[in-house]
């Protein structure tokens, strides 16, 4: 997982969807300057999963 700069959910959103960080990080600034952003982040940082490194074998 990248390395979470605030709340870590730009970097969970990124492993989630699959776009490289920082793509991910342009785009909620972006969001933040029309105003939804920081909504959308703030939400995401109260209702996102923390990710505790827990990794399951699929064998």
């Amino acid at each position: 997982m990248p390395r979470p700069i605030l709340a870590g959910v730009c970097s969970g959103i990124s492993v989630h969807i699959g776009l490289h960080v920082w793509t991910v990080r342009a785009i909620c600034l972006l969001l933040c300057t029309v105003g939804i952003g920081i909504l959308l982040y703030v939400w995401f940082a109260v209702t996102m999963q923390v990710d505790r490194g827990r990794r399951t074998s699929r064998s």
